[in-house]
């Protein structure tokens, strides 16, 4: 869901916020490994990690516009687009539900996805929109549920490496 809900000012200082576990903290490990095989399930891989790069300037672009990402340097970028993998995801699935813990962070290649809290649409995600970060971010839940409107195509970063890039950030 990106920055639309979240002022940056929340997260100005990470160094604090990670030292009183709010940001970065680990889930219980059961769910954690639930949550990726539940997230998994739902997807066709289609390449496993960019090495080709392919999508680069959409995942650029969406990286470089969200309040969190947007403190990497361009090598850290280049790392990300090239460690996320392509997945395709049919329509109607619900990619992830609220309150279940977080396994993956997506970028929309291509489809449409709707945003619903508590049984109600919120938003429609198109291309480039990333969602699904927040959670990793903060360590919580999800707090909404992603479906697809269309056949969808994503870029997906599973947990453990995200949370690499979430300490780089942490530790600049």
């Amino acid at each position: 869901m990106g920055n639309s809900n979240l002022n940056p000012t929340t997260i100005n200082n990470l160094n604090f916020l990670k030292s009183n576990s709010l940001i970065l903290s680990e889930p219980e490990e059961f769910n954690y490994k639930e949550s990726i095989r539940a997230e998994k399930r739902k997807m066709k891989l289609f390449s496993k990690h960019n090495e080709d790069a392919k999508d680069s300037e959409l995942i650029e672009n969406c990286l470089l516009n969200h309040f969190f990402f947007k403190l990497l340097e361009k090598p850290a970028i280049y790392e990300i687009v090239r460690q996320v993998s392509y997945y395709k995801i049919n329509r109607g699935i619900e990619i992830f539900m609220q309150s279940m813990p977080p396994g993956y962070f997506f970028i929309l290649s291509k489809g449409s996805c709707e945003i619903i809290v508590d049984g109600e649409v919120k938003k429609k995600i198109e291309s480039g929109a990333c969602f699904g970060e927040l959670s990793l971010i903060y360590g919580c839940n999800r707090e909404y549920t992603v479906k697809t409107l269309e056949e969808s195509f994503v870029w997906a970063m599973e947990k453990k490496n995200f949370m690499k890039i979430a300490d780089h950030i942490n530790n600049m």
